[in-house]
């Protein structure tokens, strides 16, 4: 149960303020066993975001499949992929305060808006400021984030090898596919499908790679200030740079129209 009096007590530290009341509301979150709270001020429009991690040791393993990391996970996969994107001013939240024995972090207050959210009553112009705007933040990530290399950050000890390809290639029959359409592919079609995947696999793994967010889509990409903010960075490797971009132009959430794309 999330302690409110050691939040309140934290969040008024970070905010400099003391007097007045103090709220802290549960907020929609995504998928991960990650819970979102924001920190509200009485005497100041302030606010913050308190991250309350699932299971203290969670940082250990990856909410996704991904391959060994050369280099050692000694602390959030979050903090050391933030702390990476920062330096090379990507716009991510700022963190305010990590208190580690209680799985809590105290960030910076992007507001509610997706970019998912934003394009729904956006005229096709617009939509495609916004998409250009998210495509220059990618580009930024791909380039800076790549050729900053900091022999700390796990994103450079993971790839997106051949097996890892296969791995989402397998998850994309299984839950695309079947578990979508309700039925059960034949063996002898199965295995026709997973030689055509393990062609291009072979082909995508051989690849330059890039620093690669792996989740870069509409509903992780915040408007901010009239800008893209990035979130959902934990689980970034290297691998190639035309994942990130069909992630965002493919998106599972979002229809773009072909003319746009």
């Amino acid at each position: 149960m999330l302690d409110k009096v050691f939040v309140e007590k934290a969040a008024r530290n970070i905010a400099g303020i003391n007097g007045g009341s103090v709220s802290i509301d549960k907020i929609k979150g995504d998928a991960s066993n990650r819970s979102y709270y924001r920190i509200s001020f009485e005497l100041n429009k302030h606010t913050l975001i308190l991250m309350e991690l699932a299971e203290l040791e969670a940082f250990k393993k990856s909410e996704e499949k991904v391959t060994i990391s050369a280099i050692p996970v000694t602390e959030l996969p979050y903090i050391n992929i933030l702390n990476h994107l920062a330096k090379c001013n990507v716009s991510v939240p700022k963190l305010f305060q990590y208190e580690k024995e209680k799985g809590l972090l105290f960030l910076e207050d992007l507001g509610d808006e997706t970019l998912h959210e934003r394009i729904g009553s956006a005229g096709i112009n617009a939509c495609m400021e916004y998409y250009k705007k998210a495509i220059d933040e990618l580009i930024n990530i791909h380039t800076c984030a790549t050729r900053i290399k900091d022999n700390g950050c796990i994103a450079f000890g993971r790839v997106f090898d051949n097996a890892l390809l296969m791995w989402e290639f397998d998850h994309f029959i299984e839950y695309g596919i079947e578990d979508a359409k309700g039925m059960k592919i034949p063996v002898a079609e199965r295995k026709a499908i997973r030689d055509i995947f393990y062609s291009i696999s072979e082909k995508l793994a051989k690849e330059q790679r890039v620093f690669t967010h792996r989740d870069f889509h509409s509903r992780n990409l915040m408007i901010h200030n009239d800008k893209i903010s990035v979130l959902d960075f934990q689980d970034a490797l290297m691998g190639p740079c035309q994942y990130d971009l069909a992630s965002l132009l493919r998106d599972s959430y979002v229809a773009l129209p072909e003319e746009m794309i």
